[in-house]
């Protein structure tokens, strides 16, 4: 790997702790200036459905520079946050100024991801891509961590227009590690005649014509739709079914979160078939969700999200450096926003399936039928046949 995938990580790193202390802190923000939980339920649904741009904005990462793109984000970004703390600090604001703040940081976003997903395989080389994605995916875990600590710590000590500078100073180091990657001339930048050839469709038609693309981007959709309702019930399983804490419910918590970064490790030292390496990943899973469904104890539950974020994390390692792999480079951004629009999609709609099922059938059941269903997929890929992913996951 290169020194400027590193100088990226660098940028991104702390820019995600910005955006992460900012977005916790942002909507605590915003629920204590209306006391309104279906202003904050809606709001944070239409968040959501920006993913859908993805698609768009992947076409545009295979028209444009990338690193033009990203950094033109983060200008945007920096001025957003420090422009909207100098009114914060000046003037009393409503609720309204406070969404439309968060929808064009969160609009931005959907700019920036499809470009960074696409300029990677552009700083590392064919046999660094699983390292580079355990890494990248890795640091994202662990950003989140720091992120939620340090904007639920600030928001009771510090006043919200500070929160808004220090997330636009972590844009400005990332601006500042993307200009020296740019400084560098390294990163794809396409021909004209790309350009004009390139359609909108053509990263669809790419991974439809690529059985095993399509496979493992089906995997990870149908993975998400079976964790969606596990991350949105823990809470009623921690305090309801094992009459736990906050304590307790937090531990769950960082449980799964350790485990996906153990994931993202342990992918990088197990040298085994891509196939081999998907199907151990699902029976871990899977049996994990089973194991604590059946069981009401505490240390099961958080061994057991341990070991679903194992699961969790070597999928995702494995997608992602599969897709790199055999996706062309004036493909990579179109192809990279249907994976981010289907995998972003389908967490959010897992979780709204869940709630609604838990009413109906209870928590418990919904877990076991999410078991269910991780095994069924998982006898079915075991026995399916496809050449492109017995490779080896290196």
């Amino acid at each position: 790997m290169t020194k400027y995938f590193y100088i990226l990580m660098a940028g991104e790193s702390t820019s995600r702790i910005g955006n992460n202390l900012f977005d916790i802190a942002i909507m605590w923000y915003l629920y204590k200036l209306t006391s309104n939980s279906l202003l904050i339920g809606v709001s944070s649904g239409l968040f959501n459905a920006l993913v859908l741009l993805n698609i768009l904005t992947g076409y545009l990462a295979d028209r444009a520079r990338r690193l033009i793109i990203m950094i033109s984000v983060d200008i945007l970004q920096a001025l957003l946050m420090l422009a909207s703390s100098f009114v914060l600090h000046s003037v009393t604001v409503s609720a309204l100024f406070i969404i439309m703040v968060i929808f064009l940081s969160k609009l931005l976003g959907v700019f920036f991801d499809p470009a960074e997903d696409a300029l990677l395989p552009d700083l590392v080389s064919q046999n660094s891509l699983s390292k580079t994605n355990g890494i990248n995916q890795g640091t994202q875990v662990i950003s989140q961590l720091i992120g939620m600590f340090i904007g639920g710590s600030l928001i009771t000590s510090f006043p919200m227009y500070f929160i808004f500078e220090i997330n636009g100073i972590t844009f400005l180091i990332s601006l500042t590690c993307l200009g020296i990657i740019m400084h560098s001339n390294t990163g794809y930048v396409p021909s004209a005649s790309v350009r004009k050839k390139a359609k909108l469709f053509d990263g669809l038609n790419f991974v439809k014509n690529n059985p095993g693309l399509l496979i493992i981007m089906l995997l990870a959709i149908l993975i998400n739709l079976v964790l969606g309702p596990i991350m949105s019930l823990d809470v009623v399983w921690v305090e309801n079914v094992l009459n736990g804490s906050s304590f307790v419910y937090s531990i769950v918590q960082i449980s799964m979160l350790v485990g996906i970064i153990l994931g993202n490790i342990i992918v990088n030292i197990v040298k085994i078939r891509i196939k081999q390496q998907i199907v151990m990943s699902l029976v871990t899973t899977s049996v994990s969700i089973l194991t604590f469904s059946l069981f009401k104890s505490i240390f099961l539950t958080c061994l057991m999200m341990l070991l679903m974020g194992v699961g969790a994390g070597t999928i995702n390692v494995t997608t992602y450096t599969f897709l790199q792999h055999i996706t062309p480079r004036a493909l990579m951004g179109r192809v990279n926003g249907l994976m981010i629009t289907g995998t972003n999609l389908s967490l959010p709609i897992g979780m709204i399936l869940g709630g609604v099922l838990s009413k109906l059938i209870g928590v418990k059941n919904v877990f076991l039928g999410g078991a269910l269903i991780a095994l069924i997929v998982t006898v079915v890929f075991s026995l399916s046949n496809v050449p492109s992913l017995d490779i080896d996951n290196h």
